[in-house]
């Protein structure tokens, strides 16, 4: 069995003034890795809220450049941002922090990253306020629980990161998307819907399937490509948001765990067609992936529902 590393006990938090905070702790990690960890915005994703899921609004490590994340989590949405004043990789960042919550109330975080023996490092990060009445705030808002949660999350992180030095490395082709399946959207309904396509843009109907009240019409489009419709999910029709984007993948099984080795969340288990295998997760900003692999019989470009109407 194979134990995770993890860091070396929980964060020690002490207060070396009246207007300062200051948090240190130990990573089972390289600097190099850590540094990462801190500075790829999809791996940022995955840790800094806690575990919670975050969006990375904006993400620009270099001094002057401003950073959003907001935070999902069970207790509400909570926005966060700052400015780099200053970045040396893989050492230390400077950089203010304020929260959506407490607007015009800004501290400056310094952060140091220490390499150690034996592939460690020690992070020490330093908060400094305006006043001691925001830094006591700050320590009973639940920080000291929130960090360890945020740290722990990190160290998943790392130890998945571990002998990941290359993206591109050979085992991820082995998992290689194969191309775009199709693309859909929600409706509601089936027969005004298809009005629209066919009469009204004049699609041809390469497939249609249904079971009971639940629809599904594919039209592959002459330069390739094809839309689906179908009002088998709980989405809602909607001009703010996009179509969901389904990837063809060649090992589903093999792919979605390798996916949640990383952190990524599933919105379903897998869900299984007449001619494939579907599941689908969000990606780091939130928008939902479909991952779908054909039955290894099926050879044509056959539809997931085709034969089931």
């Amino acid at each position: 069995m194979t134990t995770m590393k993890k860091g070396l006990g929980p964060a020690t938090i002490t207060t070396p003034s009246d207007r300062e905070i200051r948090i240190e702790r130990t990573f089972n990690a390289s600097r190099e890795r850590v540094w990462r960890a801190m500075t790829d915005p999809a791996l940022v994703a995955r840790w800094w809220g806690r575990g919670n899921q975050l969006v990375v609004e904006r993400f620009e490590v270099e001094r002057g450049g401003h950073w959003r994340f907001v935070e999902h989590s069970p207790e509400g949405v909570h926005g966060f941002e700052g400015r780099y004043r200053e970045v040396v990789a893989p050492e230390r960042i400077v950089q203010t922090f304020e929260w959506d919550g407490m607007p015009g109330f800004v501290a400056v975080e310094t952060m140091t990253l220490e390499a150690l023996a034996a592939e460690r490092t020690r992070l020490v990060s330093v908060s400094l306020f305006h006043t001691k009445e925001e830094r006591d705030g700050m320590l009973n808002s639940g920080m000291e629980g929130g960090v360890n949660q945020s740290y722990e999350a990190l160290d998943r992180v790392l130890e998945a990161l571990e002998g990941d030095g290359d993206p591109t490395r050979a085992k991820r082709a082995a998992l290689a998307i194969k191309k775009m399946a199709f693309s859909y959207y929600p409706i509601l309904d089936a027969k005004r819907a298809r009005k629209f396509y066919e009469e009204t843009l004049g699609l041809e109907v390469g497939m249609h399937g249904s079971f009971n009240e639940t629809h599904w019409i594919e039209y592959d489009l002459p330069g390739g490509g094809c839309v689906a419709l179908t009002n088998a999910g709980a989405e809602k029709p909607s001009a703010e948001a996009g179509g969901t984007i389904a990837l063809e993948v060649a090992d589903l099984d093999a792919l979605m765990q390798h996916l949640k080795d990383q952190g990524v969340i599933f919105k379903s288990d897998v869900i299984k067609g007449p001619h494939c295998r579907m599941a689908v997760c969000l990606d780091s900003e939130g928008n939902s992936l479909l991952l779908h692999q054909l039955d290894k019989a099926d050879h044509g470009p056959q539809s997931c529902v085709q034969g089931a109407a």
